[in-house]
């Protein structure tokens, strides 16, 4: 498969082909609306079902289809099919392979089954996943539901017939080989790269380091989710772990995280603070500019979204918590970036909201570009703005909405001051000064 992001850029024009490992029944069906639908989206899961209903029928085609048969049967754009597409493969229901041969791009789409209730409740990443979009009550009714039916407990002596009693010799015939492919459960990556597993469990109290090994996995997953930093995951973990036994209770993590993740308060520096906020923390805040990047490199982005929000006596609504973790969970992009992007949208774009499509837009072309600085995300954006506009028209063949991005704007008259906590206020009010005029 290929990871370069500029195959996400299709035409519409592409072939496609189908493939399935295994019958997508109407049981995986269900499971994927129970279990999946929360955090793909209708759109999303619209086009899996689309998808595993077109699978049978690839026979039929005459010839390879393009991509306009999905764009037309789900009234769906392309840019929404690459971001549905990639929800579906970030979820381990869709591998995407691509080759050009003679009749030019093709794209192979496999589909995979929904994991089986018990197989999904076990793989943190998306029990996590769903926890974070359902909250508990709704997440322990789907639990309950999948679970043991009936009887709780089955008393007495097993008279189970065994198959030899049953059917004697009748399956000594040997049956062909079988030509089923065997399934392959979906993998995901759980170790963040600036995150120090070991120095996390240095920090853990209440409780041994073998028991914190145990539910590495789980642990991982969750600051994936969440994106807290070392001290901030010790310190949950030592509240979720039992004083009477010292055993670390996952629920009960999983519940404190929900709740630090609903509030918004400054994250403590650990060893996972980038190199750009400590080289930004010796800077002078000599210019508004200086006290953007300032700011974009030290604070957390929720906190980042906050102050923002609070200079325009706003609050942060859900649906924008919610595209943080997505940008956080999905993209390569590193906080001050996503801060960068974040004030682009807010004040250089002069949105009273985050907008999901927009901000999913800007992420992806950066991450293209492997942007990994807040300078150089303030460099991205006026390359942007120097750019000849482009006078084509968007996949569906409709007018394309150019996007029109202000230009930063310095405050010349900003005088220099020493770093401090005065500074910081400084930095966080000149914020407001940086919107600038369409």
């Amino acid at each position: 498969m290929r990871n370069d992001e500029s195959k996400t850029e299709l035409k519409a024009s592409a072939g496609l082909l189908l493939q399935s490992r295994s019958l997508i029944s109407n049981s995986d069906l269900e499971r994927l609306d129970d279990l999946y639908l929360p955090f793909l989206g209708p759109n999303t899961a619209a086009l899996y079902r689309l998808l595993a209903k077109e699978v049978t029928h690839v026979d039929e085609w005459q010839e390879r289809p393009d991509h306009n048969f999905i764009l037309d049967s789900l009234t769906m754009s392309l840019p929404e099919f690459v971001r549905s597409r990639r929800r579906l493969e970030g979820a381990g229901l869709l591998k995407s392979y691509y080759l050009q041969d003679q009749l030019g791009e093709l794209y192979t789409y496999q589909l995979l089954a929904p994991l089986s209730a018990e197989d999904f409740f076990k793989e943190p990443l998306l029990a996590g996943l769903l926890y974070n979009y359902l909250g508990e009550e709704r997440f322990l009714q789907l639990e309950k539901r999948y679970g043991l039916q009936g009887q709780r407990e089955i008393k007495g002596e097993d008279l189970s017939a065994n198959f030899l009693q049953v059917y004697g010799r009748q399956g000594n015939r040997r049956a062909p080989a079988s030509q089923i492919p065997t399934s392959t459960k979906p993998s995901f990556d759980r170790q963040a790269s600036d995150f120090d597993f070991k120095g996390m469990t240095a920090l853990v109290q209440g409780t041994q380091e073998d028991e914190v090994a145990r539910h590495r996995d789980f642990i991982l997953a969750q600051q994936i989710l969440y994106g807290f930093n070392e001290q901030e995951m010790a310190r949950a973990v030592s509240q979720a772990t039992s004083l009477a036994d010292h055993k670390i209770d996952e629920g009960q993590l999983q519940r404190i995280l929900a709740s630090q993740g609903q509030s918004v308060k400054p994250k403590e520096k650990g060893p996972s603070t980038t190199v750009a906020a400590k080289e930004s923390s010796k800077q002078p805040v000599s210019t508004a500019l200086e006290a953007l990047l300032q700011a974009a490199n030290e604070m957390a982005p929720m906190d980042f979204l906050q102050a923002l929000k609070q200079d325009n006596h706003g609050f942060v609504a859900n649906n924008e918590r919610r595209i943080l973790t997505d940008l956080i969970e999905k993209t390569t992009l590193p906080a001050p970036v996503i801060n960068i992007l974040t004030y682009q949208v807010l004040v250089g774009m002069d949105n009273t909201s985050l907008k999901r499509n927009l901000v999913e837009a800007i992420a992806n072309d950066w991450s293209k570009a492997q942007i990994k600085t807040a300078e150089g995300a303030i460099k991205a954006i006026k390359d942007r703005q120097n750019r000849p506009q482009s006078k084509t028209n968007n996949y569906r063949g409709k007018p394309r909405a150019t996007r029109v991005e202000p230009k930063l704007v310095k405050n010349e008259d900003a005088h220099p001051q020493s770093h401090n906590q005065a500074d910081m206020q400084a930095a966080l009010a000149a914020l407001q000064q940086l919107r600038t005029k369409k």
